[in-house]
C-alpha cells in the first residue's frame, strides 16, 4: 500500500513540474526562429560572397532574411498548451502541422522544420 502511495505522490511532483515548467508560445517561436536561422546560415556558407560587394549584399540579405523570418513565424505558428507538455504548429499551405514539443522548460522540434524551410526555399526561388 505505501508503494502504491509513495508512486502517485511522485508522479504528481513529476506532473507539477512539467505544468510549471512548460514552455510558453514565445520560447515555441524562439527555438524555431533559431533552428531556421542555422539552417539558413548553413545554406548561405555554402555560397560564400567573393569580394567586398558580396560581403555587403549578404550583410543586406541577413537583415531582411531576419526580418521576413521573425515575421513569417508570428503569423504562421501557434502553440498548444495540453497543461503537462505543448505543442509546436505551423500552418503551411493550408493545413496545421505539428512541428514541435515542448516539455520541461525545453522545445524539440522535428525534422520536418527542415522540409519546410527547403520547401520555402524552393518557392521562393522560382518566384524569383
Amino acid at each position: 500500500m505505501k508503494k502504491g502511495i509513495l508512486t502517485i505522490f511522485f508522479l504528481g511532483v513529476i506532473a507539477i513540474i512539467a505544468a510549471i515548467s512548460n514552455p510558453d508560445a514565445n520560447q515555441h517561436r524562439e527555438a524555431l526562429k533559431k533552428k531556421i536561422k542555422t539552417i539558413w546560415q548553413k545554406e548561405k556558407a555554402s555560397v560564400a560572397p567573393q569580394d567586398d560587394w558580396g560581403e555587403i549584399v549578404n550583410s543586406f540579405g541577413n537583415a531582411v532574411g531576419g526580418l521576413f523570418i521573425d515575421g513569417l513565424i508570428k503569423e504562421s505558428v501557434s502553440t498548444s498548451n495540453l497543461v503537462l507538455f505543448s505543442l509546436t504548429k505551423i500552418y503551411w499551405e493550408g493545413e496545421e502541422h505539428v512541428i514541435g514539443l515542448g516539455i520541461f522548460g525545453n522545445v524539440f522540434l522535428t525534422n520536418e522544420v527542415d522540409r519546410f524551410v527547403e520547401d520555402g526555399a524552393t518557392k521562393l526561388k522560382s518566384n524569383w
